[in-house]
């Protein structure tokens, strides 16, 4: 998850500006104000399937939003959820299920809350801000927006992903089943493919072959527990690769540490597990705010004894048969991204 100052300010830039366009410092007199909380938040989720209050979970408990006022009745109103923009918030256009009315009890619940797209994890959170508007016509006026007068119109930070799932030894699959990801824990993973422009300074320099030059693959999990990977590259990801494909095609069945070869170019946000494989590394401005973050490096092999011990490495190649390879190696858990 991204930090949480830099989106408890980017928050309250996003309220004090509303409040000063909305005049809501001062309401008008005979003006009707409501305050908007979120009493049961959105968590993460895989893109097109329900939001809930439970990670992962579509038929969990629905985010839920309590509408208040002071002079009028809370029933009938109209509740949007729209996305919080600033620093460290993401956001798309492929969002449905966001409208909802409120009961007698001005609650409003949202069954069929999705967002499409995922989002880069590490440095970015999707967030909604609840808007409150008329229904039926009331007496006084309604002052509309008025639930960004209410810090309790901001949702709790959540991410959108490609798959994931929960679990001991539980596994997920992006790239139409090409890249699987297997958890060592019982804890919760989710990976996603991304646009290589989310993370634009995750490079490495002697990374000669790039497979997937316009692609990012990022996972996360809520334990520390090492992760195993999967990594099949066909023959077509080879002869459409930014690095060219023939050279791969000649390199070593097992080893790689020989001749071309396709690599993991890994971000960590410490050095220790660089210091635990002994591979060199550098700290890079992988996101492009002008920050050094995360220290990035080439995974090297895994020694035979205790593998998973010294992620992020490859454990070995074979070829498909099909003119294609398939890599299996670990990286560490939390949530580190990587170039192939």
């Amino acid at each position: 998850m991204s930090s949480r100052q830099v989106r408890f300010m980017s928050s309250f830039v996003v309220l004090a500006t509303a409040l000063a366009l909305t005049g809501l410092f001062a309401p008008g007199a005979g003006a009707q104000v409501f305050t908007a909380t979120f009493i049961a938040n959105p968590t993460d989720a895989v893109k097109n399937q329900v939001i809930t209050t439970v990670p992962l979970n579509p038929g969990a408990p629905k985010v839920k939003v309590q509408v208040s006022a002071s002079e009028t009745s809370v029933a009938g109103l109209l509740v949007t959820l729209q996305f919080v923009i600033g620093q460290g918030f993401a956001w798309t256009t492929n969002l449905s299920g966001n409208e909802a009315i409120t009961d007698g009890s001005g609650v409003a619940t949202f069954p069929d809350l999705k967002i499409g797209d995922p989002n880069e994890a590490l440095f970015t959170d999707y967030e909604f801000e609840a808007i409150v508007t008329g229904g039926e016509p009331t007496t006084p006026p309604i002052t509309l927006n008025a639930a960004v007068a209410s810090e309790g119109a901001f949702s709790n930070p959540f991410d959108i992903w490609d798959a994931g799932c929960k679990g001991s030894g539980c596994s997920v699959a992006i790239r139409n089943g090409l890249d699987v990801y297997r958890t060592t824990q019982n804890v919760r993973l989710t990976a996603s493919d991304l646009s290589a422009s989310t993370l634009p300074g995750l490079q490495c320099p002697n990374q000669t072959l790039v497979v997937f030059p316009g692609d990012v693959f990022v996972h996360e999990t809520n334990g520390t527990g090492p992760v195993g990977l999967t990594n099949h590259v066909t023959f077509a990801d080879l002869n459409g690769g930014g690095g060219g494909g023939a050279a791969a095609l000649s390199a070593s069945d097992d080893d790689p540490d020989s001749g071309p070869r396709i690599k993991w170019c890994v971000g960590t946000k410490t050095r220790a597990p660089w210091l635990r494989n002994g591979a060199p590394f550098t700290r890079q401005d992988t996101n492009g705010d002008g920050t050094l973050d995360l220290y990035v490096g080439i995974a090297p092999k895994c020694p035979a004894t205790n593998p998973r011990s010294y992620a992020p490495c490859i454990v070995g190649r074979s070829r498909d048969g099909q003119g294609g390879f398939i890599i299996r190696g670990w990286l560490p858990g939390g949530d580190p991204p990587r170039r192939t």
